[in-house]
């Protein structure tokens, strides 16, 4: 009976062994992959933890999202911390860029920056002057695509009120928030991202601005940096009734940029 036990037991164990070895051999999920379940089970906060780990492009984008998720404000530190990890997911580490805040004490009376991030899944923007900074998210990356798409059919065919519709549902979305203070905007620089960068911003008269600039993040300071073009100088293609779509905006809730 002893022996008997005895054996049992050996091959308990040995079979306890197998086990071990073959779980060994099972490469541990990465840190992106693992952020990514964790923002699939709605948990941003161990999303984050997970992400800051990963040193790529691919990891600070995953983060920017997190980081949005996890926000409750607007323009809290979570919110801002987005913007930065958005900007290095686009930017080679040894490209010398300016943080968030020293770029807003660059800019001129009337200036205002929409940073924008089109990612796989999410997209968002940041609106910001010397005085205020706001996050939101923006259209889906799909919904983007297919407008920009849609933008280039008409402008090749010269369409212009196929561009003025696009324009009119497309560009309040885009700038969400920061439309309350387009008033007071004379030149908006824009940094475009995905398949943004095809959209021609300059061509659209944006609620009476009087000069649109695009960028991307390494040249920010730069274009920020350029001197202004002559009031009036710029031909718009396309008149957008903006201000209406604004007013439905703002009565549906939205979120007024607050001072940093």
């Amino acid at each position: 009976m002893a022996r008997k036990t005895g054996a049992a037991a050996l091959i308990l164990i040995g079979g306890m062994a197998a086990e071990a070895v073959a779980q060994s051999t099972i490469p541990p999920s990465s840190p992106l992959e693992s952020g990514r379940a964790a923002l699939a089970g709605h948990d941003p906060t161990s999303a984050i933890t997970y992400f800051s780990q990963v040193d790529s492009p691919e990891g600070r984008e995953w983060l920017a999202v997190a980081l949005m998720m996890e926000s409750r404000s607007p323009s809290d530190a979570y919110v801002e911390r987005a913007y930065e990890a958005a900007r290095r997911s686009r930017v080679a580490p040894p490209e010398p860029t300016e943080s968030r805040a020293a770029i807003a004490q660059s800019l001129q009376p009337g200036d205002m920056v929409i940073a924008f991030m089109v990612g796989a899944a999410h997209a968002y923007g940041w609106a910001f002057d010397r005085d205020a900074f706001v996050g939101y998210p923006l259209p889906s990356p799909a919904e983007i695509a297919a407008a920009v798409e849609r933008a280039g059919a008409y402008i090749a065919r010269q369409d212009r009120d196929g561009l003025t519709r696009i324009t009119v549902d497309f560009i309040p979305a885009l700038l969400g928030p920061a439309t309350q203070r387009l008033p007071a905007v004379t030149r908006l620089i824009l940094v475009a991202d995905g398949p943004l960068r095809q959209l021609p911003f300059a061509d659209l008269n944006i609620d009476g601005v009087d000069e649109i600039q695009t960028a991307d993040f390494a040249s920010l300071s730069q274009v920020i940096a350029r001197p202004r073009s002559a009031p009036g100088g710029r031909l718009p293609i396309v008149p957008v009734a903006i201000g209406v779509v604004v007013t439905i905006l703002l009565v549906a809730g939205g979120v007024a940029l607050r001072r940093s």
